[in-house]
């Protein structure tokens, strides 16, 4: 019996972190506790809880920082300057821009999108004499690899920008409601995570809008 139990609480601690929520983690461990030969293979055979996009840097730094900054000033003077409805649509915001971040970072790891590889394809071909249509084709598709880049650069550096910023707003917002502060520098913090979270969908235009090197 002590060994029945003891690979049963082994069981339980294993099986236990798979879950996502604490009601799931006490389930799960309860039963594979008591009945580990039955629960176990059941247990194991299902996928883990899909991570949600919010443990990407960036996007958790933003997400923790707004958080924070809504309870500094809930249930104070400064909450009409940061209201819910705001920080939700901004969470909306943040959120688009991380999955757009994650679909860029797939497609710039692809093979066929690796630049050194398409570079030394066009100099193969240029090497070789090809037709003018396929060096055009070629260049065409190391243009497109090396823009998708820079776009995922980009995007990269706006949301950690917009971190930093929402950083910035959260220990302002904490430092005004404990020691006072002014509220004017406040509400142009505010203002300007406001407009660099309205941006981020505009970082997507920047290279059809700008001239080319």
């Amino acid at each position: 019996m002590p060994m029945y139990f003891g690979v049963g609480a082994l069981a339980a601690v294993v099986l236990a972190r798979r879950e996502a929520t604490p009601a799931a983690r006490a389930t799960t461990a309860a039963a594979a506790l008591l009945a580990w030969p039955l629960w176990a293979p059941i247990a194991l055979s299902r996928e883990p809880p899909a991570r949600g996009p919010s443990t990407r840097g960036p996007e958790a730094r933003i997400l923790r920082a707004l958080e924070e900054a809504l309870e500094a000033v809930r249930g104070t003077p400064l909450a009409t300057l940061l209201p819910q409805r705001s920080v939700e649509a901004m969470r909306a915001s943040v959120a688009r821009a991380s999955q757009r971040v994650g679909e860029l970072e797939a497609a710039v790891a692809l093979p066929s999108h690796d630049p050194e590889r398409a570079r030394r394809r066009l100099e193969g071909l240029e090497a070789e004499g090809a037709s003018s249509r396929t060096l055009a084709t070629a260049r065409v598709h190391l243009d497109n690899i090396e823009r998708l880049a820079r776009l995922l650069s980009r995007e990269r550096r706006a949301l950690d920008e917009l971190a930093d910023l929402c950083d910035a707003l959260r220990s302002q917002l904490v430092l005004a409601r404990y020691a006072g502060s002014n509220l004017h520098g406040i509400g142009d913090t505010v203002d300007e995570v406001a407009a660099r979270v309205d941006g981020l969908d505009g970082v997507f235009h920047l290279e059809e809008t700008e001239a080319p090197p």
